[in-house]
């Protein structure tokens, strides 16, 4: 009887310690990006409709993602600090497309999220600093993405061509470049329901055109000079009512 004892013993130990390694592990969470224009994956070299309706191609996408956090209840966890989201080679295929950027891919110490928490742009204390400030190779040394005359890195590029002589072909290059302290946008979803795979959806049509209104993009179609601060304002402000979430691949 006593051997039955020292046996049951053991496995409820085993139990509680097979229980205790669950909670250890927590869940797998995964959360990426889609770029979409109306809607629908968008791919680049490829032709799309202005709202206005001019030709447009887009060549490129990138944004700074900063403050990326995840919250279940009081609890929260930091996943990523700052990430330059270059969605270039994701955007050459409609699959890619499709499929979107992997953002964040790993354990977390939660048991389910009901709240995702993250920037778009960087804030005035990682602005603040220059390249040189960083160690080679991470997302804010790149000297490509810092401003020198705005004393500012770029927080979103989006680049291309759009016809404006309406002979059908995208010839006038497009490099909508997006940054300073203001145009930093937060972002807070919450009220979600346990998904651990997450999907951050940008549609750009919604960038280009809110409402009745569409950003002007024969005046400015490139953007580097600080007399354009109405049209960066413009951009941002609409980048930000163009972010959804969606919580099902």
């Amino acid at each position: 009887m006593e051997k039955i004892y020292q046996v049951l013993f053991l496995i409820v130990l085993l139990g509680i310690s097979s229980c205790r390694k669950e909670e250890e592990k927590g869940i797998d969470v995964s959360i990426r990006l889609q770029l979409l224009y109306n809607g629908e994956p968008m791919v680049t070299q490829q032709n799309y409709t202005y709202p206005d309706g001019k030709a447009f191609v887009l060549t490129k996408f990138s944004t700074y993602l900063t403050g990326l956090a995840i919250q279940s209840g009081n609890q929260s966890e930091d996943l990523e600090d700052v990430q330059l989201i270059n969605m270039t080679e994701t955007l050459r295929s409609s699959s890619g497309s499709e499929m979107g950027y992997l953002i964040y891919s790993g354990k977390s110490k939660l048991k389910s999220i009901d709240q995702l928490h993250f920037n778009l742009g960087l804030t005035p204390e990682q602005n603040g600093t220059i390249p040189a400030d960083h160690d080679s190779g991470t997302p804010l040394a790149m000297a490509g993405e810092y401003w020198l005359a705005w004393e500012s890195y770029i927080f979103t590029k989006i680049e291309g061509w759009i016809d404006l002589d309406a002979d059908g072909m995208a010839e006038t290059g497009v490099a909508l470049h997006l940054g300073s302290d203001e145009v930093m946008k937060s972002f807070s979803f919450e009220n979600l329901d346990g998904e651990n795979e997450l999907i951050l959806q940008i549609d750009l049509v919604r960038v280009f055109q809110q409402g009745n209104k569409i950003y002007d993009i024969e005046a400015n179609p490139q953007i580097h000079s600080l007399s354009q601060i109405e049209s960066l304002r413009e951009l941002s402000n609409n980048l930000e009512k163009a972010v959804t979430l969606k919580t099902t691949l």
